[in-house]
């Protein structure tokens, strides 16, 4: 079974993703969202930001 990420570490996994050249996308798999509306909006944000950091490689 896959160990789950807590919330910060996930946000720290996806800004580390930023600089690996190796990555090219994110899949997040989500059974339901225990998160509240701010947590959701980081992730979101980080997930917007790590688009962007590919983007413009």
């Amino acid at each position: 079974m896959e160990e789950t990420p807590s919330f910060y570490d996930l946000i720290r996994l996806i800004e580390k993703a930023k600089d690996d050249k190796n990555i090219e996308g994110i899949l997040l798999k989500a059974n339901g969202n225990a998160n509240g509306f701010g947590n959701s909006d980081e992730i979101r944000n980080a997930l917007i930001d790590f688009k962007a950091s590919k983007n413009s490689s």
